[in-house]
């Protein structure tokens, strides 16, 4: 996960990069360490997120060993169903019925680029989306209610229906928070100064 700090001038990228990860514990690391331009916001700053949510079906999904990162479903949802849920999400579109309640946003627009429901074996499925935002938990909600529906507890063309509410009075209870993971963000090249470090 990004994050930016402000850092004396003295420090080169490989320099911290060697010295953060010589005092983290062994479950953390850092990967890259880059110069930006001051004012820099790792969260402000990017242009795209990308994160997944993973799923445990069938009999293993009560497997203590993957509790704790995906979401012990249990039941197998409709892979079709939840293909045709995920498709109607590229694009641009108020996501006003998949925000926290209580979240004042000057706006709720977002702009899908990808939206994929994927089995990368018989145990687990993953969704995976990539935007130019998100809202407070707008991924586990859109996981929760295309989950729904790839069960049959809701009509096929519920997304494309509660894309157009302006509340979330409808939209299905949020997926755990177990299995979503951020995967990266992208920053346009012109914050980067050129000093950069990695493993």
């Amino acid at each position: 996960m990004p994050v930016s700090v402000q850092m004396p001038e003295r420090w080169r990228a490989d320099a911290l990069l060697r010295a953060l990860n010589s005092v983290l514990p062994r479950q953390l690391a850092v990967r890259e360490v880059r110069a930006v331009h001051p004012g820099t916001d790792a969260r402000r700053s990017a242009t795209g997120r990308r994160y997944r949510y993973d799923i445990a079906v069938g009999p293993e999904a009560r497997s203590p060993f993957r509790s704790r990162t995906e979401w012990p479903l249990g039941r197998i949802p409709s892979l079709a169903l939840l293909h045709a849920a995920a498709a109607v999400l590229p694009g641009e579109h108020d996501f006003r019925a998949f925000a926290a309640v209580g979240e004042p946003k000057p706006h709720y627009r977002c702009r899908i680029v990808t939206a994929i429901w994927e089995a990368p074996d018989a145990t687990r499925l993953s969704f995976t989306i990539a935007a130019d935002r998100f809202l407070h938990r707008m991924v586990r909600m859109l996981v929760g209610t295309m989950v729904d529906i790839g069960l049959g507890r809701r009509a096929e063309d519920d997304m494309a229906r509660l894309l157009e509410r302006t509340d979330n009075a409808e939209t299905s209870t949020p997926a755990p928070p177990e299995g979503l993971f951020f995967l990266t963000a992208t920053y346009p090249d012109s914050i980067y100064l050129g000093e950069d470090a990695s493993w």
